[in-house]
C-alpha cells in the first residue's frame, strides 16, 4: 500500500513538474521544441510501463496479460507518432500539416487500445449491463461532438483531409471514452481500481485535448507553448503511472 501511494506521489509531482516548465519557460524561443522532446519521454515512459506490465502479466499467466498486449501495441504507436511529429517541427522546422505521416500512427493506436477495453469487459460479471451503459454514454458524448463535427464539416478551414481526419478522431476518442468508463466503475472498488481510475482518466484528457486541438487549429490559433500540449503529456503520465499501479495492485489481489 505504501508503495502505491509513492507512485501516485511521484506521477503528481512529474505532473506538476511539467506544468511549471510550461508556465517558467512559455513563450521562449526553444519552447515548441522542449515540449516536443518532452512529450516524446512521456510517451516513451508509458510504453515501458505498459509493456512492463505485460510482461510481468504473461510471466504469471494472467489472463490481463492480453488487454495489456494491446494497451502497449497502441502506446507505441502513439510514441511513434510523438517521434514523427517532433521530427516535423525540431528537425525539418516546419509546422506538421494536417493530416500528416504522424497521423498514421495516432489513428493506428486507437484500434488495438479500443479492443484492449473490449477484452477487459470479460472481466465484468455484469458485462451486458457494462454494454449498455456504454452504449448509453457513446450516445450522451456524442450528442456534444456532433454539434462540433457538423460546424467544422460545413465551417473548417483546414480542407477536406483536414476535417475527415478531425471527424476519425473525435469519433474514436467517443469509443474510447464510452467503453473505459464501464470497466472503470466495474473495477473501482476492487484491488486493482485506482489504476484503471488513471487509465480512465486518461482516456478522458485524450479526449478532451483532441476536441480542443483541432477547434484551436482550425481557427488558426494553435500554438506550441498552448496549455492543450499539457494535456497530451498528462495523459501519457497517467498511463505510465496507471500501468505500474496495476501491477502492485495485481500483487494484493
Amino acid at each position: 500500500m505504501k508503495r502505491e501511494y509513492i507512485y501516485l506521489s511521484a506521477g503528481l509531482a512529474l505532473s506538476a513538474m511539467l506544468y511549471g516548465i510550461f508556465h517558467f519557460f512559455s513563450g521562449t524561443d526553444y519552447f515548441g521544441s522542449l515540449v516536443d522532446i518532452l512529450t516524446v519521454l512521456v510517451a516513451l515512459l508509458a510504453t515501458i510501463g505498459l509493456f512492463r506490465a505485460y510482461r510481468s502479466l504473461k510471466k504469471d499467466g494472467s489472463e490481463d496479460a492480453e488487454i495489456f498486449f494491446f494497451f502497449t501495441i497502441s502506446e507505441l504507436f502513439w510514441l511513434i507518432a510523438e517521434v514523427v511529429w517532433a521530427f516535423y517541427e525540431i528537425i525539418l522546422q516546419i509546422e506538421a500539416p494536417l493530416p500528416s505521416f504522424a497521423d498514421v500512427f495516432w489513428v493506428a493506436g486507437y484500434l488495438p487500445f479500443i479492443y484492449g477495453l473490449y477484452l477487459a469487459f470479460d472481466y465484468i460479471e455484469f458485462h451486458r449491463k457494462a454494454a449498455i451503459v456504454a452504449v448509453v454514454i457513446y450516445l450522451a458524448a456524442s450528442a456534444f461532438t456532433i454539434p462540433l463535427l457538423r460546424d467544422n464539416l460545413m465551417h473548417g478551414e483546414g480542407g477536406i483531409l483536414a476535417n475527415v481526419t478531425y471527424t476519425g478522431y473525435i469519433m474514436a476518442d467517443t469509443i474510447m471514452f464510452a467503453l473505459s468508463i464501464p470497466v472503470l466503475v466495474a473495477f473501482f472498488a476492487k484491488p486493482i481500481g485506482r489504476a484503471w481510475l488513471l487509465i480512465g482518466l486518461s482516456t478522458s484528457v485524450v479526449a478532451i485535448a483532441d476536441i480542443w486541438f483541432f477547434q484551436l487549429n482550425a481557427s488558426g490559433q494553435y500554438t506550441s507553448d498552448h496549455i492543450v500540449n499539457y494535456l497530451y503529456m498528462l495523459d501519457y503520465v497517467w498511463i505510465f503511472i496507471g500501468s505500474i499501479l496495476y501491477l502492485e495492485e495485481k500483487k494484493e489481489k
